[in-house]
C-alpha cells in the first residue's frame, strides 16, 4: 500500500514537473534564437559599412517568387535575369564571413544547417538551413537598407504565410489582427517556429524582442504582410503573389514604415 502511494505520488511530480521543463526548455531556446537574430542584425551593419548597402542579390529583371536555393550557383553579377528567392540576400552575410551559417537556424525549428562549402553559392540550400523572415528586399522600391527609421522591423522568426521547407507562400489567409481579441485568433498571425506563441522581432541594429501578437509594426502593422496603406499603418494587410517574371509592380513593402518580412 504504501509503495503505491509512492508511485502515485511520483507520478504527481513528474505531471506537474514535465511541462514546467518543457517550458524552461523552451524559454532557453526563444533566448538562443534572439542572440541569433542579433547577430545577423549586426552582421547586417557591418556589411553596410564594408559595401555601403545591404545584402542585395539583382534579380535582373526576373522575379522573386521562385523556391528558396533557386539558381543558388548562378553568379548575379553577369547581368542576366535570374529569379531569386529573397533568402539570397540574407546569404551574403554567410558567403562573405559576416555570419556563421548555423545562425541563421531557430533552434525551436525542426530544422538544421547544411554543411557545404559556402562560398560557391549565392543562397542557402533550401528552406530548412533558414528559419528567420526579412524585410522584402524587392519590389518597385528597396527598402531593405540601413535608411529606414530604427524601429522598423526588419528581421523576425519565419513567415506562418511561408512554406518552411521552400520558401513559397502556402494557403493559409492573412490573420485579422484588428480584430483578434481572444489568443487563438492572435497565435493565427504568429510564427510556427516557436508554437505560435510568439516570436523574437528584430530592428535595425540588432535589437531583438520577443512579442507575442505580429501586429508590432509602424501603427500596429502587421509584419508579416504588405500594408495597404504606404504609412505602413495596417494590422492586416495581404501577401501579394509576387510575378515569376518580375512584371508584378506590388511585391515589395508598400512603403518606408511597412515592415513586409517574408519566408
Amino acid at each position: 500500500m504504501e509503495l503505491l502511494v509512492v508511485i502515485s505520488i511520483i507520478s504527481l511530480l513528474v505531471t506537474m514537473l514535465v511541462p514546467a521543463l518543457q517550458m524552461a526548455l523552451e524559454l532557453a531556446r526563444r533566448a538562443k534564437c534572439a542572440v541569433n537574430l542579433n547577430g545577423i542584425g549586426k552582421g547586417l551593419i557591418v556589411y553596410e559599412t564594408t559595401y555601403r548597402s545591404y545584402p542585395y542579390v539583382p534579380l535582373n529583371g526576373a522575379g522573386w517568387g521562385v523556391a528558396i536555393g533557386t539558381s543558388r550557383d548562378v553568379d548575379p553579377s553577369g547581368g542576366g535575369p535570374e529569379s531569386r528567392s529573397p533568402s539570397s540576400c540574407l546569404y551574403l552575410l554567410v558567403a562573405k564571413n559576416f555570419c556563421p551559417r548555423d545562425m541563421f537556424v531557430c533552434p525551436s525549428a525542426k530544422e538544421e544547417g547544411v554543411s557545404e562549402k559556402v562560398g560557391s553559392y549565392w543562397d542557402f540550400a533550401n528552406g530548412t538551413a533558414v528559419s528567420y523572415a526579412l524585410m522584402n528586399p524587392y519590389g518597385p522600391d528597396r527598402y531593405f537598407d540601413g535608411s529606414l527609421a530604427g524601429h522598423i522591423p526588419i528581421l523576425a522568426d519565419s513567415s506562418p504565410y511561408f512554406h518552411p521547407d521552400t520558401g513559397l507562400r502556402n494557403d493559409e489567409p492573412v490573420a485579422d489582427l484588428a480584430q483578434a481579441d481572444e489568443d487563438k485568433d492572435v497565435q493565427a498571425g504568429n510564427s510556427r517556429n516557436h508554437r505560435r506563441d510568439g516570436q523574437n522581432v528584430t530592428v535595425i541594429g540588432g535589437s531583438s524582442v520577443w512579442q507575442e501578437r505580429a501586429d508590432v509594426g509602424c501603427g500596429h502593422d502587421n509584419i508579416y504582410s504588405r500594408a495597404e496603406q504606404e504609412d505602413g499603418t495596417d494590422p492586416h494587410g495581404s501577401i501579394p503573389e509576387p510575378a515569376a517574371d518580375g512584371s508584378g509592380k506590388d511585391q515589395g513593402p508598400a512603403g518606408p514604415n511597412d515592415s513586409y518580412l517574408v519566408q
